[in-house]
C-alpha cells in the first residue's frame, strides 16, 4: 500500500481480546478499543485534559453500558472536569467490560472541516489500455472551490511528450473522458458536514472577489465632498472607524453562529444513534 501526499495515517491500539475491552468514541484524540481490567475507572483512560481533543465537552460525557441479562443498554453521564480535580470523586465511575465512552464537542470552528475528494477524475491511457485516476486531497482552504465544482463532460485529446515529439508513434495518447468530482466534508472523521451547511458556511464566511473587497475600503465620494476643514477629516475618520468596529462585531457574531451550528450538527450525529437505541428499548416495554 502506497501512501500519498495528504493521506492521513492513523494507528489505533491493538487489543488481543476484544471481549476484555472498552471503546472510546466521538470527539476523541485517540478513538478505538482499550484494554479493560478489573477496577478500571474513567481516570485510567483520561488522566489530564491533554489526553483529550481541544474543545471537548468536559461536563457531558456518556458511558454506554450493556445489561448482560436483558441485552438492553443503559447510559450514565459523568463529568471529566470533576474527575480531573478529584480522582476520588463519584464522577470517576468504574468501567465495565464492553463499556463505550462517548465524548462530545463543546465548540467546533469551520477551520476544522476537511474536504476530501471521494470520486476522482479519470483519464484513459490508450497505451496501457486502462483508466488512470487523478487523486486529489483538499482542505478547508479549498472549501469554496470544491463546493462550486460541478460535474462536467469534456472529451479532449492530448499527447504527453516534448514539442519535438508531437505526432510521433512513441507518444502516449490520453483521452480525458469525464470529470465527476464528489466531495465529502467532515470533522475528525466522526462528523459528516452536509453539503448545504458547507455552502451556508462559505457564504457566511464572507468569501468575495478582490474587487468587492477593495470597494469596501473605498471612501464614498459624497463623504469627501463634505470635507472643508481639518475637523471634517477627523470626523470622517471617526465615522469610518465606528463602521469598521461594527463590521468586525458582526463578523465575530457570524463566526460564533457558524461554530454553534456546526457543533450542534456534530453533537446531534453522535447522540442520535444513542437516542434511537433508547427509543427502541422503550417501545417493547410500553407494549407490555
Amino acid at each position: 500500500f502506497e501512501l500519498k501526499n495528504g493521506d492521513v495515517f492513523v494507528v489505533y491500539p491493538v487489543i488481543n481480546d476484544l471481549k476484555k475491552a472498552v471503546l472510546v468514541s466521538g470527539h476523541a484524540r485517540q478513538p478505538g478499543f482499550f484494554h479493560w481490567k478489573e477496577g478500571m475507572r474513567i481516570s485510567d483512560l483520561f488522566r489530564t485534559p491533554s489526553d483529550l481533543l481541544s474543545m471537548t465537552d468536559l461536563h457531558y460525557v456518556l458511558v454506554k453500558r450493556e445489561d448482560k441479562l436483558t441485552n438492553n443498554y443503559q447510559f450514565l453521564q459523568t463529568d471529566l472536569e470533576e474527575i480531573f480535580k478529584n480522582g476520588s470523586s463519584d464522577a470517576n465511575i468504574p468501567l465495565y467490560e464492553k463499556d463505550e465512552i462517548i465524548l462530545l464537542p463543546s465548540l467546533l470552528s469551520p477551520e476544522l472541516i476537511t474536504t476530501k475528494l471521494i470520486q476522482e477524475q479519470y483519464l484513459f491511457d490508450k497505451e496501457k489500455n486502462q483508466w488512470v485516476g487523478e487523486d486529489e486531497w483538499t482542505s478547508l482552504t479549498y472549501l469554496r472551490k470544491s463546493v462550486m465544482v460541478e460535474s462536467s463532460i469534456e472529451p479532449t485529446n492530448r499527447s504527453i511528450g516534448s514539442p519535438n515529439d508531437l505526432g510521433t508513434s512513441d507518444n502516449i495518447n490520453i483521452q480525458e473522458e469525464t470529470t465527476h468530482r464528489y466531495y465529502e466534508y467532515s470533522i475528525y472523521d466522526y462528523c459528516s458536514i452536509p453539503e448545504e451547511m458547507v455552502s451556508q458556511i462559505v457564504i457566511s464566511s464572507g468569501y468575495s472577489s478582490k474587487k468587492a473587497e477593495q470597494a469596501k475600503q473605498l471612501v464614498p465620494l459624497e463623504e469627501l465632498e463634505n470635507i472643508n476643514r481639518p475637523e471634517d477629516v477627523i470626523s470622517l475618520q471617526i465615522r469610518i472607524e465606528n463602521k469598521n468596529i461594527k463590521s468586525r462585531e458582526l463578523e465575530k457574531k457570524q463566526k460564533s453562529e457558524i461554530a454553534t451550528m456546526i457543533t450542534q450538527e456534530c453533537r446531534k450525529q453522535l447522540l442520535d444513534e444513542q437516542i434511537d437505541i433508547i427509543n427502541r428499548q422503550i417501545i417493547p416495554t410500553q407494549r407490555k
